[in-house]
């Protein structure tokens, strides 16, 4: 059926993706979701609690898949926040070492100037 064949589908797309490393949680739902369609459809393949349940299954997987990839953008922006962080540290650093050795030359320069 149509809509048992679409929450199989999607639910392929979120085990195979970032969301069932991410969000495995999410996964797990959707797969007993899709779990209870597939027994709905065993028992009565043209009742609509069959055809709600795919809709359901469909839903959680979609649902999965878009919290993967949330988690994963949260995941990449950490990273950079880290790394810009990281930057600015260095930057920092340089910045003071640099002001040190002007200082030192000025320095230098004012007692040989005296």
């Amino acid at each position: 059926p149509p809509p048992l064949a679409e929450a199989r589908k999607y639910y392929k797309v979120a085990e195979g993706g970032v969301a069932n490393e991410l969000v495995p949680d999410k996964v797990l739902e959707a797969k007993q979701a899709l779990v209870m369609a597939e027994k709905a459809y065993d028992d009565d393949d043209e009742s609509f609690d069959a055809e709600s349940l795919a809709y359901i299954a469909t839903r959680k997987s979609k649902l999965a898949i878009a919290e993967g990839g949330r988690a994963s953008a949260e995941k990449k922006m950490r990273a950079i926040d880290d790394e810009y962080v990281e930057t600015q540290g260095a930057l920092l650093k340089e910045a003071r070492t640099a002001a040190r050795l002007n200082k030192a030359r000025l320095e230098q320069q004012s007692r040989e100037l005296a």
